[in-house]
């Protein structure tokens, strides 16, 4: 995703962005693309109940990552290291969603 489409969402690869008022982060040159790869898959979540009615995310299915690749017309020689990525920001983003899970119960 270029950079001028991360600003869209108030993402700055040569400065620190602010999440819900939070600390800032920064987002080096080199990870605008998987970011920008990342947002995309957003919508992209498998769920499944939890009991009680609870829904929680479990991941992201390969194939969907993969479709959006293909959509994104990623070369195939960048498919690899961008799924690493993809898959470890969803490990991280698993355990955030898993810890706001357990502290409403």
């Amino acid at each position: 995703m270029p950079v001028e489409e991360l600003a869209a969402f108030g993402l700055y690869a040569d400065g620190p962005v602010r999440v819900d008022d939070d600390e800032p982060f920064y987002l080096w040159p080199a990870n605008v693309r998987a970011w920008g790869f990342w947002l995309s898959l957003q919508s992209q979540w498998a769920w499944c109940g939890a009991g009680m009615g609870d829904m929680v995310r479990t991941g992201i299915p390969a194939e969907r990552i993969e479709a959006e690749m293909r959509l994104q017309r990623v070369r195939k020689r960048e498919r690899a290291d961008l799924h690493a990525m993809a898959r470890a920001m969803e490990v991280a983003a698993l355990a955030g969603y898993r810890e706001q899970h357990e502290r409403k119960r």
